[in-house]
């Protein structure tokens, strides 16, 4: 008997006989088949019954499986660290204050696409650091600057959950130059360029001073002999190189007597000098000798007077204080 071809859910199949398998154990169930004999008691029959086995997937099993390969199942991970605040705006609201901030990024979920999360990270972190900033000013001078900063800050903060600008990196436009971060090293490397340019500066200053005093002690000394050229020009003229000899001779002698002056009056400088350092030495060391008898002459003075009042003191008692009080009263 040939049969009819059926179609369920876009399948279009025809049924087949096939092959039975009979299941024979223990834990079958077996049908009781009970008839009542004409002596009115029961009698208990047990068959088996052969079950079919499919041999190929049924329909209903293919498309749960096909539906199942087209999305991913959702995981219970990803509603972690949601609350009921974080419905509106679609930002989830700030983890708890155990949390550290370098763990922020595991309570994020993950079904975000990354600018989202980004934001989301960006968010979270600065109401963080404005909580601490509020700590930290609370009692200090700087309260009512540190507040107007928050202020600010969190109109930033509320502009970004707002959507007023966009962190997203999807709709930079082609070619913008990203920038970058300068090493720490390089920053150092032009602060030493600038310190040492200004050093190297201060040095070639230096250096043309120096230059400018050895030029002029330079000029100074052929001054000493001004006319030496002339008198190689002349060799050949005797009178020339006579007068020449007998000037500087005569130059030469004018330079002894005043060197001459210069050395007696220094000499008589230098002795006046140490006379008189000696005389201030004496004056200083007779002056601290006359303080420090002074000084010993009052301390004794001072002691024998202490001496003086405490024996006083233990000679006169309460006794002999009133008697005079009493002469006084009667005189």
């Amino acid at each position: 008997m040939k049969r009819k071809a059926e179609e369920q859910e876009g399948f279009v199949f025809v049924r087949k006989r096939r092959e039975t398998v009979a299941v024979t154990s223990k834990e079958s169930e077996s049908i009781k088949i009970a008839s009542q004999t004409p002596n009115g008691a029961k009698e208990q029959k047990n068959e088996e019954v052969i079950i079919a086995l499919p041999e190929n997937d049924t329909p209903v099993i293919a498309k749960n499986q096909k539906l199942r390969k087209a999305s991913e199942r959702r995981s219970s991970l990803s509603q972690r660290g949601k609350r009921a605040s974080s419905i509106g705006l679609g930002f989830e609201a700030l983890p708890h204050a155990d949390v550290p901030t370098s763990e922020y990024h595991r309570h994020i979920s993950a079904d975000l696409s990354e600018p989202l999360r980004m934001k989301q990270l960006i968010i979270w972190s600065g109401s963080n650091s404005l909580d601490e900033q509020r700590r930290n000013y609370a009692e200090t001078k700087e309260s009512s600057e540190a507040a107007i900063a928050r202020s600010i800050v969190r109109e930033v903060l509320n502009d970004l959950v707002a959507g007023k600008f966009d962190v997203s990196w999807y709709q930079r436009p082609p070619g913008s130059v990203i920038p970058t971060k300068p090493h720490p090293q390089n920053i150092r490397n032009h602060q030493l360029v600038d310190e040492l340019s200004v050093k190297l500066k201060k040095l070639k200053e230096e250096e043309a001073a120096w230059r400018a005093i050895f030029s002029s002690s330079a000029n100074s000394s052929m001054f000493a002999l001004p006319e030496t050229k002339s008198v190689q020009n002349n060799a050949d003229n005797g009178d020339a190189i006579e007068d020449e000899v007998s000037s500087s001779n005569q130059y030469a002698s004018q330079m002894n007597e005043r060197l001459n002056e210069v050395e007696e009056r220094a000499m008589i400088a230098v002795d006046t000098l140490s006379s008189q350092v000696h005389t201030i030495q004496s004056l200083t060391q007779l002056g601290r000798q006359y303080g420090e008898n002074v000084m010993n002459k009052m301390a004794r003075q001072y002691a024998n007077h202490l001496t003086e009042v405490q024996s006083l003191r233990s000679q006169t008692d309460d006794a002999s204080i009133l008697r005079s009080i009493s002469r006084i009263e009667n005189e």
